[in-house]
């Protein structure tokens, strides 16, 4: 990965370029495709989702401890918070896009951490994607917590879970807090 990713319009203009070739399309059918495929399909999908359980009330918790928390998605992460009803929760959401970058660069979780006005080491990035989630923030120096339905075997992530009422217990242990709110 290049040490300076391009501008978002730069990362855009390649991402196309790159598929229009691929496919053997003109760029602006490609962009087209793009647009439908990627930023109004994947809605339609992401609507059929449900949310973890467990997910919100930990966000909640989370907010009750003043903790600060981060959003950062490589989709459009203003829809992705407000289809799965996780809109307001956060200190911090943007999509990596902006930086120029997708997970997992660092640059992405350089701002994340930025943003924040948290250094990177004392930030516990949360993700479901081994290799753009955990060795994208791992790298970048933040702690990791792996959501997956089988841990990775001598994986790099801190913690690994499956149901979100784990990770709350992991954290409680960890940030000294209690209460069942």
């Amino acid at each position: 990965l290049p040490q300076d990713p391009p501008s978002p319009e730069a990362l855009e203009k390649r991402t196309v370029a790159l598929t229009a070739d691929r496919l053997g399309w003109s760029e602006d059918k490609t962009a087209g495709a793009i647009r439908e495929i990627i930023y109004h399909r994947w809605e339609q999908t992401l609507r059929g989702v449900s949310l973890y359980p467990g997910a919100r009330e930990l966000l909640l918790w989370l907010k009750e401890q003043g903790i600060p928390l981060g959003a950062m998605s490589d989709f459009p992460t203003e829809s992705k918070l407000r289809i799965l009803d996780l809109e307001g929760l956060w200190d911090v959401a943007f999509s990596s896009e902006e930086t120029g970058a997708l997970k997992p660069h660092r640059v992405a979780f350089d701002k994340l951490a930025l943003d924040l006005g948290v250094p990177a080491q004392e930030i516990l990035y949360v993700g479901n994607s081994y290799h753009y989630d955990v060795l994208g923030a791992g790298a970048a120096g933040m702690q990791t917590a792996h959501l997956t339905g089988k841990p990775v075997v001598a994986g790099k992530a801190d913690f690994s879970f499956s149901r979100f009422s784990a990770l709350r217990e992991w954290l409680q242990h960890r940030i000294g807090a209690t209460g069942q709110s």
